[in-house]
Formats: structure tokens, sequence, C-alpha cells
């Protein structure tokens, strides 16, 4: 007997209705009715508010079992509708592609090789692209390197070889890249011009800077050259004069390149410094000279009018027959320092003088004079006579001293006198010097240096004569 095959009927999902389930049926009646059932109560008292609590209340359940009735209904659709469909659509699916990897694998085989094709194709494309690309960029490197390497006398030179370079180089081996050779080639040559343009500025600077040197050390010359000559001029004397005209033509700069004319004006001006101090000099040499005439013959003048006036007071003194007295009196007999004295007069202390001396012939004066005179000549004669100086004076100059004025006698009495001390005065040697100032003196007898100092005075008298004591 045939198995007979249940037919299953066929949904149409796109025709699907929810009011299909069982469970909305009625559902909004129902909830219109509930809702109806507990209106909104307005709160005016404890009764509204009981009444609104549970009108609430009856609300909310409904709200809550609509809430579990989906997820029940839910739940029944996943399990009996969604699952199952998965389910089997799973088993549908892998059966296919059981059969679809079965006719990919070929397909990937073949499309594995084509893609191996295609990548080496691309790999040597890229070869070719990379080694057109490293040949450009070599290029621009090399030239790169070579113009930074430059300076200013080889970057003409360096740009004319990047030229033939240039024009040498195989422009259709680049192919489509060419474009980037001529975008290097630009950047090359901008990178030339800037090269040159700082080196030119830099090649510039530095010539500024040699000139600039040039013209401080010209201008350096120039002013030292001056500053000699003006203190040249400064100290010049007049033993320098005769030959420092050539020596200034000698002296000029020669080779100036950047001063000349200004230094034309310091050389004018310095030779017309030079002969101006040259005629200065000459001028003040002749009033030298002319003063120096002058003071010798007003010296001449002035020595011959002193001359005159002391032979004219000496003459007094001979002609009043006291000129001998005067000398061995006063001057030691000494003429120049009887000279001396006269010409201290004063014109009218002489005549004071000369008063004094003819007072001294009158015959009163005379008398009293010899009388004490004589007293003193006796005196001193004695005196003179003891100590053995008469020998050194003659008998009519102790005559004439005798009777001379009382004081010009005293004069001979205290030269007597100071003879006597001189006469009469021990010997100085180093050891009565030792002995006075050191050896008895407390400060040196205990003093270390003591014997140093002993020693010291020996040497002296061993090799000096001993010093005559200040008076």
């Amino acid at each position: 007997m045939a198995k007979q095959t249940k037919e299953v009927a066929v949904i149409d999902f796109e025709k699907f209705s929810v009011a299909q389930l069982p469970e909305l049926q009625g559902k909004k009646e129902e909830i219109k009715g509930i809702i109806e059932a507990n209106p909104v109560v307005e709160i005016v008292d404890n009764s509204t508010y009981e009444l609104a609590k549970k009108s609430r209340t009856a609300v909310k359940t409904l709200r809550t079992s609509l809430e579990k009735e989906q997820r029940d209904v839910k739940k029944k659709i996943k399990e009996h509708v969604l699952d199952v469909v998965d389910a089997e659509y799973d088993t549908l699916v892998l059966g296919v592609k059981n059969q679809e990897i079965i006719r990919q694998e070929p397909i990937t085989a073949w499309e594995d090789k084509k893609e191996l094709e295609r990548q080496e194709k691309a790999r040597l494309e890229q070869e070719r692209i990379d080694r057109i690309k490293t040949t450009i960029s070599e290029f621009q490197e090399k030239w790169n390197r070579i113009i930074e390497e430059s300076d200013f006398e080889s970057i003409s030179k360096n740009l004319r070889s990047y030229n033939n370079d240039t024009v040498n180089f195989d422009v259709e081996s680049l192919q489509e890249f060419e474009v980037l050779y001529a975008d290097a080639c630009s950047q090359i040559e901008r990178h030339f011009e800037l090269r040159t343009k700082t080196l030119t500025e830099q090649e510039q600077i530095r010539l500024d800077n040699l000139l600039i040197q040039e013209k401080n050390a010209e201008n350096a010359r120039i002013q030292e050259w001056q500053r000699t000559w003006n203190a040249n001029i400064d100290t010049l004397a007049f033993d320098d004069i005769k030959d420092v005209k050539s020596v200034l033509v000698k002296s000029k700069l020669a080779d100036l390149k950047h001063y000349s004319n200004e230094y034309e004006e310091i050389y004018d001006s310095t030779e017309k410094r030079l002969n101006s101090q040259i005629e200065l000099i000459s001028k003040a040499e002749n009033q030298r000279i002319a003063q120096e005439k002058f003071q010798k013959e007003k010296a001449e003048f002035e020595a011959k009018q002193l001359e005159a006036k002391y032979q004219e007071r000496k003459k007094f003194l001979v002609d009043e027959d006291y000129w001998r007295i005067y000398l061995l009196a006063e001057c030691a007999e000494e003429e120049d320092v009887a000279k001396s004295k006269l010409l201290d007069y004063s014109g009218e202390a002489f005549e004071d003088f000369k008063l004094a001396v003819l007072k001294a012939k009158e015959s009163k004066e005379e008398i009293k004079t010899d009388e004490i005179a004589k007293g003193q000549e006796k005196e001193w004669k004695k005196g003179i006579t003891e100590k053995n100086y008469i020998g050194d004076y003659h008998e009519e100059d102790v005559h004439e001293v005798a009777t001379a004025k009382p004081h010009e006698f005293a004069n001979y009495k205290d030269e007597v006198k100071y003879i006597e001390q001189v006469e009469t005065k021990s010997e100085v040697t180093w050891e009565s010097i030792y002995d006075d100032e050191f050896k008895n003196s407390k400060e040196y007898k205990d003093s270390p240096s003591n014997f140093l100092l002993g020693a010291f005075f020996n040497f002296l008298k061993d090799n000096y004569n001993a010093p005559t004591k200040k008076q």
C-alpha cells in the first residue's frame, strides 16, 4: 500500500498578520474595557485617593500581564518556528556549501596561478620603475653633492660639467618618467642658481673684507707715518734740521691704492709744518746765540763795572794806608775775599765804612787807639810767640794789626785761639771713633752685632784714613 504523503500548507509570511495569533484575538477590546473601567480619579480626599490608587493598580496589572504574555509568545515563536527554521536551513546550506567547495577549488587554483603571474609582472614593473627612479635620484643626489662641495672658483666649472652631463644623458631609457627627470633637472639647476648666488655673496663679502683690511692697513701706515713725523717735528732740535727735509722726502709712502689723495694732503701739511718748525727753531737758535752774546757782553760789562768799583774802593784803602790792615784783619790775606767783602757793601754802607776809616786816622783817636793797641800788641805778640805763630806774620803786619781798630785786632785773637784749639786737639783715628761712639755705648756693648762692628772698623783702619769731625 503506497504511503500517503501529507501535504504541508505553505505559509506566506509576507501576508502574515499578528492578528492571526490567538493570544492577540480581542486583546484591544479587553484593554479598552479595563482602562474604561478604571478611569483617572481626581483626588480631593482620602476616599478619592483610595479610588485613584485602585485605578492605577488595575492599569499597572494590565501592563505587566501584557509584558509577560509578550515574552511567552516570543518564546513559543522562537522554539516552534524560528529555531526550527534555522536548523532546517543550516542543513540545507551545509549540503550546498560542500558542492560549492568542490566547484571552487579549480577556480581558486587558476586564480592563484593568475595572481602569481600578476605579482611577478608587477614585481618586474616595479623593478623597472625603481631602477628608473633610482637613476634619476642618483643623478640628482650626485649633482646636489657636487654643488654643496663647490666653492666660488669651481661652481662655474661644475655647472658646465652638469650641462654636458645632461646632454649625454639617455633620456629615452626613462620611458614614461621623463617628467621626473625634468623635475630633477629643474631642482638641480635651481640649486646651482642658489649656490652660485650664495658663493658670489660670500666672495663679495670676502673681497669687501680684504678691501677693508687693505684700506685699514694703508690707513694705519699713513697714520703711523703722520704720528712719527709729528713726533719728529715736535722733538726737532737745531742739529737735526740740516738733513731733515731730505729724510722727509725719502720717507714718503709709495704704492698707495686707496688714500693717495688724502696722503698727499697730509704730506703737504706735514712738509709745511716741518718748514715752519725749522724756521721757528732757526729763529730760536739765532735768538739764543744773540742772547748768549748779550749775556756775555753784559757779564763782561758788569764784571768791568765791579772790577772798577773794587779798584776804586781798594784805591781808597790804599790811599788811606788801610789796605794792608784790612786784608789781614778781615780777609786772612785773601784778596778774593777782600774783593767780595768790599763789593758786598752798598753805596751807603761803604760811605759809612769810609767815614770810620777816616775817623780812625784822626789824631785824638790815634793816641787812644795807639795806647790800646800797644797793650794789645804786647799781649798778642806774647801769645803768638809762645805758640810759635810769629813766623807766619811779618813784624810790620803785627804792628799794623796792633794799631788797628779794636774789633779788627780781636779778629786776630780769635784766629790765634782757633789755631790753639786745632793744635791741642787730639788726633782723630778709627780707634778713637769706635771707642767714643760705640765701644762704651750701652746700646752696642751687649749687642750680638758688636763683634761684626769691630771687624768693620778694623777693615776701615786697614784701608781708609780717618775722617775729620764736623765743627
